[in-house]
């Protein structure tokens, strides 16, 4: 297995400039724990307004045909892993897979938690498709509920929607593709199976994105900073997770057809239910091409400064759009027109 460092340089970063994962200091998080207790309903409001209730990588719960208001479900026994601030529920036989989120995010909450000052109890829940929600969104599909506590769902198997809607280009995948493929020693389908796992290391992002001021953007941007505090971390200390997160982003419309809205106001206006979710899941992955670019020019400062332009603010795409351009001229107007053009 290569080196985090040498696979940083690989994708185009500086890895002298990263920092060393720092420990969680639990002093540091008793003062805040009010204060997030405080903010937890007026998340709630503000993420039920925006998106029906349930975050289903980034769509609405009404985009899918789901409820945005899932029935209360039955006391269950799962197995677990941890305890506050994070717990992991599995089913019968995912232990291993469960383990393995368990660590991915316990090592971002405390590079978050130092970075921050931000205490947010999470439970993952890592299940089969017999303990899925049945008023979720379908099976295989990560989603994040808010609360207290923030409550992430992903598959336990690689069966699932996300899956499925990959693998379908398995016999058309280019070249270009399948030689980044081959860069990580993944096939097409490997890579296939393992993207909806990397897709909780997103939804965990939206805990930073509501915690630091930012419950208040946009919706494309609110999908966009989760992905942002995702790839922040993993670059830094799960580089082959960020890798293969990157590559992925490529593998929509691989069958030479194209999608039928491309701008970002499109998105903002219609979303996932007025787009399609063939061209939603496109719209997804430009922003992740978009952001691995911003991260190239501007690292975790890019955090910071919009952290400061956005602070406790709500604002549409079209004010984002002029924030963004403010802060970097240039680099965010006229790739809103055409998301599929990325530096």
């Amino acid at each position: 297995m290569e080196s985090s460092t040498v696979l940083m340089e690989e994708m185009g970063f500086d890895s002298s400039s990263l920092h060393e994962e720092l420990a969680l200091d639990s002093d540091s998080l008793v003062n805040v724990r009010s204060m997030n207790e405080f903010r937890i309903t007026r998340l709630q409001n503000r993420f039920n307004r925006l998106f029906g209730g349930i975050l289903i990588m980034g769509a609405s719960a009404a985009a899918m045909g789901c409820s945005s208001t899932p029935e209360t479900q039955e006391e269950t026994s799962f197995a677990t892993i941890g305890s506050s601030p994070l717990t992991v529920e599995y089913s019968d036989g995912a232990e291993e897979l469960a383990q393995l989120q368990y660590e991915r995010i316990n090592g971002m909450m405390k590079f978050y938690a130092s970075q921050y000052d931000i205490q947010q109890d999470v439970l993952i829940r890592i299940l089969n498709s017999d303990d899925w929600e049945t008023q979720g969104p379908p099976y295989g599909m990560p989603s994040i509920r808010p609360g207290n506590p923030l409550v992430i769902t992903g598959p336990a198997t690689a069966d699932g929607v996300i899956v499925q809607d990959v693998i379908q280009y398995a016999d058309v995948v280019p070249v270009f593709l399948q030689e980044k493929l081959d860069g990580i020693g993944l096939t097409f389908e490997e890579a296939a199976q393992q993207y909806p796992d990397l897709i909780v290391y997103h939804e965990a992002g939206h805990a930073y994105q509501f915690n630091v001021g930012l419950d208040g953007v946009n919706r494309w941007f609110a999908e966009f900073m989760a992905s942002y505090f995702m790839v922040n971390y993993t670059i830094q200390h799960d580089p082959e997770a960020a890798q293969l997160f990157e590559i992925m982003s490529y593998a929509t419309y691989l069958d030479g057809s194209t999608p039928n809205y491309v701008t970002l106001d499109d998105l903002e206006r219609l979303y996932a239910d007025g787009v399609g979710m063939q061209n939603y899941d496109w719209y997804q992955k430009q922003l992740n091409l978009k952001l691995f670019s911003v991260y190239r020019n501007h690292g975790a400062d890019f955090i910071d400064a919009v952290i400061e332009a956005f602070d406790g603010k709500q604002v549409t795409s079209e004010e984002t759009i002029a924030i963004l351009e403010k802060l970097y001229p240039g680099e965010f107007a006229q790739w809103a027109q055409d998301v599929s053009v990325t530096d």
